[in-house]
């Protein structure tokens, strides 16, 4: 599989709430579901200790595939061109990936396709079918299938408005098209992005909105910097714009840097919007 200048992962929260503390925090969500007519589930098999198993994590994919694809394009109100998934333990991965997995995925993102961990580390197949008293000293989470296929669909939707941008003539940041330039803000936004269609679509549970006001305690962690600060910070922005002009504004900027992370909400007021930037030659190549 040579495709990794489109590898993208997907953060693990993997059983998080088995390691956080039975803290009480005060959860609101503003996010409300667009479309009510969410397809009926039907049963999955748990294991001994009430998770998801390898093989009910497989069948559900299989068998949600392209509903959950079209759940997300009704809701963000975008099409999709080609996306696909695939369920397999992550595991092996790390060795052909060395430099990019962490260890712990939940999803990896490749060109066109994802695969989806079949390991047994998820807290339910999705947040609205998984028992609430299992979820009730557990502040954050999306550990579920199905919130990992949407943030999954949402890299791919990032790469989708990158090559519809390419065929208007405007090209994105290099930081967001070469992995060898990737930045930190840059997959700040790529997972944020992410994980705010986790969020809007309500498939992930989330709790306090607390930000740390320096950017080493902002990225002391690293999967609570990229796949939770990196959504509180640009969930309003997201919303207000829409997914497709908020996607397309982000990428035709210079990701932020430290300082610019520390002062986001001003940083994303100096954005330039996309017909702002110069066209280029399709010809043209990029360093």
């Amino acid at each position: 599989m040579n495709n990794l200048s489109k590898l993208v992962l997907t953060a693990s929260m993997v059983l998080a709430g088995l390691i956080i503390s039975p803290k009480k925090i005060d959860c609101s969500f503003d996010y409300f579901l667009k479309d009510k007519q969410i397809v009926q589930e039907k049963e999955y098999p748990l294991n001994d200790k009430g998770f998801p198993t390898t093989e009910g994590i497989e069948q559900y994919v299989k068998d949600n595939e392209y509903t959950v694809i079209e759940e997300f394009e009704r809701f963000f109100n975008v099409s999709i061109n080609s996306m696909g998934f695939e369920t397999d333990n992550l595991e092996g991965y790390l060795n052909v990936y060395p430099d990019e997995i962490r260890g712990g995925e939940l999803g990896l993102y490749f060109e066109d396709y994802a695969v989806i961990s079949n390991s047994e580390d998820y807290l339910g197949y999705s947040l609205k079918t998984t028992d609430s008293k299992k979820l009730a000293n557990i502040p954050d989470t999306y550990a579920f299938v199905k919130a990992t296929m949407i943030h999954e669909i949402g890299h791919d939707y990032i790469e989708q408005v990158i090559a519809e941008l390419l065929a208007q003539g405007i090209h994105a940041s290099p930081e967001y098209t070469d992995y060898r330039r990737t930045t930190d803000g840059s997959r700040f936004n790529k997972e944020g992005i992410a994980q705010y269609c986790v969020r809007a679509m309500n498939e992930s549970k989330m709790g306090s909105n607390h930000i740390p006001k320096s950017y080493e305690k902002l990225t002391a962690d690293y999967y609570t910097f990229y796949y939770k600060y990196s959504e509180l910070f640009l969930r309003n922005f997201l919303k207000e714009k829409g997914l497709r002009e908020g996607i397309r504004t982000l990428v035709v900027n210079t990701p932020a840097g430290p300082a610019q992370m520390m002062n986001f909400d001003e940083w994303l007021d100096n954005l330039k919007n996309v017909w702002d930037i110069e066209k280029h030659s399709l010809l043209y190549q990029q360093p």
